[in-house]
């Protein structure tokens, strides 16, 4: 097979999978217009990158617990409100810190402020009555 007919192939293939993708909707979406769908999907995904930015900001000796409960609180939020976590825009934002227009040192800043954040979050969450 001569390369000219393998990339027809792909492209036949590549339209074929995008067909049975518009065509087949998942159960959890099942009834709900496409439009609130997405507008849902969007809503989430800037939820959990403003929670990123929050977990990869360093904290000060300024802040005090009230700003780290906030942020627990705003991660139940979202819970309630979504039921589930975009596992993938968290993922984006860490894979985003490795840009090769970001300094190495800040990357590991902030991917070690996450981190440790993150510790923290648990520790002042198992303290909560």
């Amino acid at each position: 097979m001569d390369k000219e007919t393998r990339v027809h192939i792909d492209v036949a293939r590549t339209e074929k999978r995008e067909q049975l993708a518009g065509e087949k909707e998942p159960k959890e979406n099942a009834g709900i217009e496409k439009g609130k769908v997405e507008d849902k999907f969007s809503k989430m995904s800037n939820e959990i990158a403003k929670l990123c930015q929050k977990l990869t900001d360093k904290k000060d000796s300024s802040r005090n617990n009230d700003y780290e409960r906030q942020i627990l609180y705003d991660i139940a939020c979202y819970i309630k409100n979504y039921d589930r976590i975009l596992y993938s825009e968290i993922s984006n934002t860490i894979f985003g810190l490795y840009d090769t227009n970001i300094p190495s040192e800040i990357t590991e800043e902030k991917i070690g402020n996450m981190q440790t954040n993150i510790s923290k979050e648990a520790l002042i969450k198992s303290s909560l009555p």
